[in-house]
This record gives C-alpha cells, sequence and structure tokens, in this order.
C-alpha cells in the first residue's frame, strides 16, 4: 500500500483535502523532466519519434486481426517455417556464396528497404496481438538506431495483461512475423533464378532469421526476448533488479554496509537475478565498446561524442554516486572498512590499466599469401561445365576440382578414330593386293594412332585436377560455369595452411609504430 500511494504521489494523482504542497509538486515535475531531458541527451544513438495514434483503425480491422492471429495461423506457420528450414538446408552452399554480396554497394539500398518494411510488419505483429488481447496502442512512430530511421509500435498495454502467455504472445509476436517472412523468403529464393526478385527474397531470408534471432532473440539486450523471459519468468524489470542485485553485493560484502536487503524475494529469484545481471552487464560493456569502436573508426567525431557519453554514464556517474554513499549516513558506521574497499578497488584498476602490459595491435587490410600454394590453370581449351570442388575445401593430390567441356575436341577425336578403321581397311587390301603399299599404310595407321593418344591425352584433361593437397581458394570459378576458358587461364590455388605471409599498405603514422618497435617485439598474425 506504501508503494502505491508513492507512485500515485510521484505521478501527482493524489487528491488531499488540505492545501496541497505545491512548491513540492512543481520541483518534483522540474526534476522529472530533466531526467527525461538527460536521459535523452545521453540515448541520443537511440532515440524515438511519435508519429500517428493506430489504435482507431487497430479497432476498425479487429475480426481480422482475430483471424490472422488465431490458432488456425499456428499451423500455416509451422507448416512454412518448416518448409523455409528445409528448403534453406538443403541450398546450405549456395546459401553461402550468395551471402558474399549481402553488403555489396549495389544491393545496400535493397537490404534497407527489406529492413524497414519488415521491421514494420514486425511491429504490427506486436500490435495485433498486443489489440487481439483487450489492450490499446496509441503510438506508431520512427526509431533511430545509430541514426537509421525504422518504425516502433507502443505495446506498452501488454503490461497490464493478467495472464503472462498472452505477454509472452505479445512479445514473441515480432519475432514469428519475420521467421514467417524469412521462411517465405527463403521459398521464394529457391524457386526462381538470379534476379531482383531473388535478391530480395534473400535479403529478407538474412533479415528474418539472422538478424531476428542476434538482436531481437537475444534475452540479454532489452529487446523482444528479454521482455518474454521477464514475463515467462515472473520478474517485472529483470535488468533493472538484476543491475540492483549486484549493487547489494558490492553494499554488503565489499563496502560492508548494514541493514541492507536483496531485491530478491525468494530463493528462485535470487538466482534469476544474481545470473540475469552478471550476464547482462557483460553483455552491455562488450556491446558499448563495440559500438563504439566502430563509430571511431567510420565518423570519428560522432564516436568522440559516443565516447564521451559512455565515459560519463558509465564511469563518472556511478563514480560520483559511490562517492555520495560513501560520504552518506547509510555507511556511516563501516566508512572506514567502505573508503578503505573503494581505495583498494581504485588501487588495483590503476595498477591494471597503468603497470600491466596489454596487447597492442594495428589493424590494416590486405591479402594473405601462402608461402606454399600451387596455381592451377586451365590445361586445355573448353568451357567450363562444373566447379566440382567448392571454395574452402579441402582436396587431395588428384582430386578433381573443375571439369571442362571441348565439343571440337570430341569431334576431332571421332574424326581420327573413323580415319584409323580406314586405315585397317587398306591395310586388310594391300596385304592381298598391293603389298607395296603396306609400308606407307602402316606409317599411316601409327601416325593415326599417335593423334588419337594426343587428343584422348587433351580429353583426360578437360578433367582438372589438384596438383598438391591443401585448401582450394577459388571464391569466383562458380560464376564462369556455361564461359569458354584459354588454355592457360587461371582456375584457383591450392593453399597449404601454414607459412603464411601478410601484405598490406598502412598510413606512414601506423608504419612508424609498426617499424619502431625492437624486432623481438614485432608480432605477426
Amino acid at each position: 500500500m506504501i508503494q502505491l500511494l508513492s507512485q500515485l504521489h510521484v505521478s501527482n494523482l493524489l487528491y488531499f483535502r488540505h492545501q496541497p504542497d505545491n512548491d513540492a509538486i512543481v520541483e518534483r515535475v522540474r526534476r522529472t523532466r530533466r531526467r527525461e531531458m538527460a536521459g535523452k541527451f545521453m540515448s541520443f544513438l537511440f532515440f524515438r519519434l511519435p508519429l500517428v495514434d493506430p489504435n482507431r483503425w487497430l479497432d476498425s480491422i479487429l475480426p481480422f486481426i482475430r483471424f490472422i492471429t488465431g490458432g488456425w495461423m499456428a499451423i500455416v506457420w509451422l507448416v512454412v517455417v518448416a518448409l523455409g528450414c528445409a528448403t534453406a538446408f538443403e541450398n546450405a552452399s549456395a546459401l553461402v556464396d550468395k551471402g558474399q554480396g549481402l553488403l555489396s554497394l549495389g544491393n545496400l539500398p535493397w537490404l534497407y528497404i527489406c529492413l524497414a518494411v519488415m521491421k514494420l510488419l514486425h511491429e504490427l505483429g506486436h500490435a495485433f496481438v498486443t489489440k487481439r488481447y483487450g489492450g490499446e496502442v496509441r503510438t506508431l512512430g520512427l526509431m533511430f538506431l545509430l541514426f537509421t530511421p525504422l518504425p516502433y509500435v507502443d505495446a506498452t498495454a501488454s503490461w497490464a495483461f493478467r495472464n503472462s502467455w498472452h505477454r509472452v504472445y505479445v512479445g514473441a509476436a515480432g519475432m514469428l512475423v519475420e521467421f514467417f517472412l524469412a521462411a517465405v523468403g527463403a521459398l521464394v529464393w529457391a524457386a526462381t533464378g538470379p534476379g531482383l526478385v531473388n535478391s530480395i527474397a534473400f535479403n529478407v531470408m538474412v533479415i528474418g532469421s539472422v538478424s531476428s534471432l542476434i538482436f531481437n532473440g537475444n534475452p540479454l539486450l532489452r529487446f523482444d526476448a528479454y521482455y518474454m523471459l521477464s514475463d515467462a519468468v515472473e520478474i517485472p524489470n529483470l535488468y533493472q533488479k538484476g543491475q540492483k542485485q549486484w549493487l547489494y553485493f558490492g553494499d554488503k560484502y565489499l563496502l560492508g554496509t548494514e541493514g541492507v536487503e536483496s531485491p530478491a524475494q525468494d530463493e528462485r529469484e535470487w538466482w534469476w537475478l544474481t545470473s540475469y545481471g552478471l550476464l547482462s552487464f557483460v553483455y552491455l560493456i562488450i556491446v558499448t565498446v563495440g559500438i563504439t569502436l566502430f563509430l571511431l573508426d567510420q565518423w570519428f567525431a560522432i564516436g568522440v561524442v559516443a565516447l564521451a557519453i559512455t565515459l560519463a554514464t558509465k564511469l563518472a556517474m556511478p563514480a560520483w554516486k559511490l562517492f555520495g554513499h560513501l560520504t552518506g549516513p547509510k555507511v556511516a558506521r563501516t566508512r572506514r572498512r567502505a573508503l578503505g574497499a573503494a581505495l583498494g578497488i581504485l588501487a588495483v584498476v590503476v595498477v591494471v590499466v597503468g603497470w600491466v602490459p596489454l596487447p597492442y595491435s594495428i589493424q590494416a587490410q590486405g591479402i594473405l599469401q601462402s608461402a606454399e600454394a600451387a596455381v592451377v590453370y586451365a590445361p586445355t581449351d573448353g568451357a567450363l561445365l562444373r566447379a566440382v570442388a567448392r571454395n574452402g575445401q579441402h582436396v587431395r593430390a588428384g582430386d578433381v576440382v573443375a571439369q571442362l567441356r571441348n565439343p571440337d575436341l570430341e569431334q576431332d577425336l571421332e574424326v581420327s578414330r573413323q580415319a584409323l578403321r580406314e586405315a585397317d581397311a587398306l591395310l586388310r587390301v594391300a596385304l592381298v593386293k598391293a603389298p607395296s603399299q603396306l609400308q606407307s599404310l602402316q606409317e599411316q595407321r601409327v601416325a593415326m594412332l599417335r593423334r588419337i593418344a594426343e587428343l584422348q591425352a587433351q580429353r583426360d584433361q578437360l578433367l582438372v585436377r589438384s596438383p598438391r593437397d591443401g585448401e582450394w581458394v577459388a571464391p569466383s570459378l562458380h560464376e564462369n560455369e556455361g564461359n569458354w576458358l584459354q588454355r592457360g587461364q587461371p582456375l584457383g590455388e591450392t593453399v597449404q595452411r601454414r607459412g603464411f605471409r601478410f601484405v598490406a599498405v598502412v598510413p606512414q603514422e601506423q608504419a612508424n609504430e609498426l617499424f619502431a618497435r625492437p624486432p623481438g617485439r614485432r608480432a605477426s598474425s
């Protein structure tokens, strides 16, 4: 009851018979607005822009929503997704080859269009299920994630659903939509040839499967899977409570503060908060550092701002709060221990950062050359019938890596065989009627046999074989299937995975850092 009254008081929803404290209410509103503005400033890489209220439109199509989110759709979803998964597994090698051009400049516009459309359908999935169970959806807008505009809807009305599995269904609806679209994309991609439709289907398949699992399907990020987990285990605000759990550990066992209590209500919740709080914190640090380094590499000015905000929110603000806590009344009886523990932690951080040697590296794009590599050339003229070995496949000496076809060679071989049969017939006649011609006819026959042997040797060369054991490297050979290849044209390389040499061009300042080190401290890949 006290907690409820406190929340009503903070929201200015309490009515008093006596004269209210207007100054306190005004000051509380100002503090709330300042916190909101500070939150928006700190999250400038991820902010939302509300646009329209879709609730009336959703009410108008409520029969359709109940129809498409009903039990029959689960059967359709399972059948389509099963077919899509089977198709993807059957064409796994082709998917890997196709994925190499996913981030090409020509595909990036289509990739973003597919992403935006699928995210709109993803958000509508949340809105449909929320509306199915009686919730209201009052906001449809754009969220800017790393300055990339994507649609979003406000489905927070689902938090009031008494049935936890209804809330889980709302959280899963977006991913279910994307998995369904990914399966449809896989089926369309497998059934179409190269072209725009095939590329769009491939983009839909990748976005709906890989990206959905990495982001929305990761419970350590506060997206769909996080809310699903929170609803399933029936622990609201799981992330915040996990952080408070570890603050409780530090407050009690490091600083020795008396009277602190764990936010966990029972042993089950204790284990959930402890494990989730640790995993989510570590993952958050990894993601934050990764995004900051990416921004510093791509857009330096924005990266500097992101780095400053990261240091302020993850280092300066916690340090200030810790200082206020150490000088506050809660640690009055154990202040000496608390200060000692804080100084000890600070000393460990200073030693690790200042004296412990850490690895240093320079990044550069270049070419990895193998000291033991054999280039395979086309041994004869012919059309590439089939690339037998896949790029990256391990082959042995003598294994067929490609198959050529030469119709002219087959025709020459057949003509030479006919000439040999004719020479054999003339020899039989000469034995009886013209013995004087036997020697010349025998010489012609030997020449025909020699010609046939040469042509057969050339035909055997149409099966191109690896000259040695190693990894077959031919990333673009399959693109030449059906094309005519000249004798001596390189097809690929058989590379041994040892004795590599990295060749790259680095800026002058990095070259000075690289070659100014003592020879014993230079590192290679």
